[in-house]
């Protein structure tokens, strides 16, 4: 889940599903600028579901704490609950 900011280090697109026999195993979840907490949490939610309905036998996250309204460069407002929370599922 990213940003949507013009000037983002990097983002993805929803369109982008996988390619050959990955088609379909890739999620990406776009977020707008100024994402908070609570929206955050609900596509982490639908990203789960995604993954339990796939029957996904490996995971591999790539973490980044710049949706955090800590980070001085982020531009998004999930506060450490949030992270706590979604990361006990």
């Amino acid at each position: 889940m990213g940003s949507r900011k013009p000037l983002s280090f990097f983002t993805d697109y929803s369109n982008e599903a996988g390619v050959g026999v990955g088609v379909g195993a890739n999620l990406n979840i776009p977020l707008p600028t100024g994402t908070r907490s609570e929206e955050w949490m609900l596509n982490c939610a639908n990203a789960i579901g995604f993954l339990l309905k796939a029957g996904i036998d490996a995971l591999v996250i790539t973490i980044g704490f710049d949706v955090s309204k800590d980070d001085p460069l982020g531009d998004f407002h999930v506060d450490g609950a949030a992270f706590t929370k979604s990361g006990t599922r």
